[in-house]
């Protein structure tokens, strides 16, 4: 099956010794789980592809602030301000003592942080990182896949695996 990718992004591609399918399926696989560069340069080169580490995190630190400007521009809008506003429009037409009551939960941050605790686990087994931007960058990349696992991506088909959801983003 040929690699397609938009026309946007393919100038970003151009120059490259890699295919674009080595290239987005390492980048992948580094937001995805918890691998070191060494480790993903152990796959590659499992699979027959010649990968030093160091131009895997030029990969990552090329190509995921791309990947971020995708799913951004694609994000489903979650949060409390479109379930509040829903519940004033439904209160509009009930009678007063049928009127649904916003409950404030006192620990609220420790339910919000929960959506957090994937992306937490990850950095440990990556080594740690040399500077802020490569932390930042990375944990950008991982984050935005966990958009993508839990569907929150307009367009993303529910019948797909992730990979496939995120080549659908390159696509696009």
């Amino acid at each position: 099956m040929p690699f397609n990718i938009s026309s946007e992004l393919l100038k970003h591609f151009k120059g490259f010794c890699s295919s674009l399918e080595i290239i987005r399926l390492l980048v992948y696989m580094k937001c995805r789980f918890s691998l070191s560069y060494p480790d993903l340069e152990e796959m590659a080169s499992i699979r027959g592809a010649k990968i030093d580490h160091a131009t895997l995190q030029r990969w990552v630190i090329k190509f995921v602030p791309l990947i971020d400007a995708a799913v951004r521009k694609r994000k489903k809008r979650v949060g409390s301000d479109s379930n509040i506003s829903a519940l004033k429009a439904a209160n509009k037409y009930l009678h007063k003592d049928q009127q649904i009551e916003v409950r404030q939960v006192k620990y609220l941050n420790n339910i919000v942080g929960q959506n957090h605790r994937f992306i937490k686990k990850r950095p440990k087994p990556m080594l740690g990182f040399k500077s802020f931007r490569s932390a930042k960058i990375t944990i950008t990349g991982t984050e935005n896949i966990r958009i993508i696992q839990k569907e929150q991506i307009i367009e993303s088909n529910n019948n797909l695996s992730t990979f496939a959801n995120f080549k659908m983003l390159m696509v696009a």
